[in-house]
């Protein structure tokens, strides 16, 4: 791929959150990337961008003749309500997993189904 020229969202899900992005390069190629690989390509060389890094695929898209921006984001991962790496850090901390699943998901009830 050549250098970004544009980039959009073209799906979200029933949450308005992005589902897929399409960006354009200079020659005018259009390429379709799932919203999370777009991410993680947006990312490659983030270590070599100070505080560039983006850690959600929840963003607004804005270009201008120069510059692709991503603003308004928000989030710190996929969108299901339960991060792996809060609920591993809370079990090394001692918690139950039964307190782990209520606290991403408060309004849940546990119940024994077996």
């Amino acid at each position: 791929m050549d250098t970004l020229a544009d980039a959009r969202i073209s799906l979200v899900n029933i949450y308005g959150r992005p589902a897929q992005f399409v960006v354009v390069d200079t020659h005018g190629r259009s390429y379709t990337f799932r919203s999370e690989d777009f991410r993680v390509a947006c990312n490659y060389d983030a270590q070599n961008r100070p505080n560039s890094t983006l850690i959600s695929s929840f963003f607004k898209v804005v270009t201008d003749s120069q510059n692709v921006y991503f603003v308004e984001g928000h989030g710190n991962g996929h969108g299901v309500g339960l991060c792996q790496w809060c609920s591993e850090s809370r079990a090394a901390e001692g918690m139950r997993h039964e307190d782990i699943v209520l606290a991403a998901f408060p309004q849940a009830k546990l119940m024994r189904a077996y």
